[in-house]
């Protein structure tokens, strides 16, 4: 992007626009000409200080390049790759932290953010104290939530007062999604996926089902046809990934709406000693009185050690729906969970136990949540936009994002899409769609990958680690490469089967994915 008309070398990522200078060592100390000579170590937080800084004076940072103050940092009257971040600490130091009437925790994230000292200091001192390994990447999210998310939080706790609100999320109506993906009203950009999204044309009455969520429709067989196809090609990865001598099974933890055995027509069942009831305490009898919890849970892969923890009763939030699903967060963590499935969220705002409970998990811990429905969200929900979070979308079979039924994409680098549009896996009598179903396929298919990086490694080969949020983003960034739709990155899991030549054995199949996928972390961590 060209920027004062003259200055196209730098790459300028949101707003505010700070450049990132691709001049060579030399040519940076003749091109930074009045500017700080060492770079800040964390840009995105420095962005984030110079666009709090924006918002608190009412301007945005270049119409202070004409103040005489900041000539300086300027060559020519032209900007160079440091000038807004000089022109923002001067704004700071004369302006803000001389001003009385601004809050305190306001001052700090803006200063904070401005320089790095304090996440740096931050940083190293928990490298010394820290006894249990964490890596860099973990000691500096802790650092910014510390220093930076925690006392913004605090600020508009304390001045915008709103009810939480958490409860599953239940797909919007079926008709009502209907008439809006055929509203020739829409955007142009939203009427281009109306091909793609024609598993939505005719009648989608809903269902007689007792749980009442997701999309349980009459869609046409073509339509379901073309998402037990997407399963199949899905089936045929995990089948060549599981080899049947893993020495521990994953362990995912469901937190929803509870597991009955026969629901929807099924008989499928988990270890009795898998299952928690915070609802009702009653570990012995499982129960779902909506369905939700137990169609997430049959989604996920089959061989893995599965645990549900019942915290919800119904679509309805009561007062301890908090305590609850912090309470099973804990739960999990002690039964050693390697994926957290939430397909809950609230769109008003965080919820300090939750939050916490996130945060502080072991850094092996895979938390995966569902993004929300628009119908009853327009920006992605709480948990599911927390950055220790995995969030997904739900995709059609064609791997395309419908607009009319995910909210947003989030402003940074991870929008994951998986299939979760007309799902109805062999031998099941009803038809689900959104986002919950989307995250139960996506820990099904991390669990897969999980279960394989853990096998045993034949004599020359490398060993593998998958486990936690960065290693899987990395892995599900590659799988969705090259297939972007509007800002969310969707998966293709059979991308794996695209690096194998013909005529080798399993085996070989095998030690090749593993090549590669160890390829791919040493290349990108």
């Amino acid at each position: 992007r060209e920027r004062n008309e003259r200055m196209t070398v730098g790459v300028f990522l949101s707003q505010p626009l700070i450049s990132a200078d691709f001049h060579t060592p030399d040519q940076q100390q003749q091109h930074l000409v009045g500017a700080a000579r060492s770079p800040h170590r964390y840009p995105k937080v420095r962005e984030l200080g110079i666009m709090l800084l924006e918002i608190f004076l009412g301007r945005e940072i270049d119409s202070f390049r004409a103040e005489p103050e900041a000539a300086v940092w300027l060559r020519g009257g032209q900007a160079c790759a440091y000038t807004d971040h000089r022109i923002a600490k001067w704004l700071f130091k004369t302006r803000v932290q001389t001003d009385t009437h601004v809050l305190k925790p306001l001052k700090d994230v803006i200063g904070r953010c401005l320089e790095d000292k304090a996440i740096w200091a931050s940083v190293t001192a928990s490298k010394r104290t820290d006894k249990s390994g964490s890596s860099q990447i973990s000691l500096i999210r802790k650092a910014i939530h510390d220093l930076l998310v925690t006392p913004l939080e605090s600020l508009i706790q304390v001045n915008y007062e709103d009810p939480y609100d958490l409860k599953p999320l239940y797909e919007q109506d079926a008709a009502a999604f209907a008439r809006q993906a055929s509203d020739a009203t829409r955007p142009a950009h939203q009427r281009r996926h109306k091909q793609q999204a024609d598993i939505l044309q005719g009648s989608l009455a809903r269902a007689t089902t007792s749980d009442g969520m997701g999309i349980h429709g009459e869609i046409s067989p073509g339509d379901i046809e073309l998402g037990k196809r997407w399963l199949g090609d899905l089936d045929k990865v995990q089948g060549l990934l599981q080899a049947g001598n893993t020495p521990q099974k994953v362990r995912v933890v469901v937190l929803d709406t509870g597991f009955s055995p026969k629901h929807g027509g099924l008989h499928y069942d988990i270890e009795r000693g898998n299952y928690k009831d915070f609802v009702d305490g009653e570990d012995d009898e499982r129960r779902d009185l909506t369905g939700h919890g137990t169609s997430i849970a049959r989604l996920i892969f089959d061989e893995v050690d599965l645990y549900v923890g019942r915290v919800f009763e119904s679509e309805k939030s009561v007062d301890d729906s908090f305590e609850l699903l912090e309470r099973g967060i804990k739960w999990a963590v002690a039964k050693d969970a390697d994926i957290i499935v939430l397909a809950t969220g609230t769109d008003v705002k965080t919820y300090d136990g939750v939050r916490s409970a996130i945060n502080t998990l072991p850094d092996k811990v895979l938390v995966i949540a569902a993004a929300g429905n628009r119908d009853h969200c327009e920006r992605v929900v709480f948990p599911a936009r927390m950055p220790r979070v995995m969030c997904t979308f739900a995709t059609t079979a064609r791997n395309c994002i419908l607009t009319t039924l995910n909210p947003g994409p989030l402003p940074r680098a991870y929008n994951f899409g998986i299939f979760g549009v007309a799902i109805q896996p062999e031998g099941w009598d009803m038809t689900l769609s959104g986002t919950s179903y989307a995250a139960a396929i996506a820990a099904g298919l991390a669990a897969s990958l999980l279960d394989f990086s853990r096998q045993p490694v034949q004599e020359g080969e490398r060993r593998l680690n998958l486990e936690g949020f960065e290693k899987m983003n990395v892995v599900f960034e590659e799988l969705a490469r090259d297939n972007t739709d509007q800002g969310y990155s969707c998966i293709v899991p059979w991308r794996l089967l695209h690096i194998l030549e013909e005529g080798r054995s399993e085996q070989e199949h095998r030690r090749r994915i593993r090549e590669f996928l160890a390829d791919l972390l040493s290349q990108r961590m």
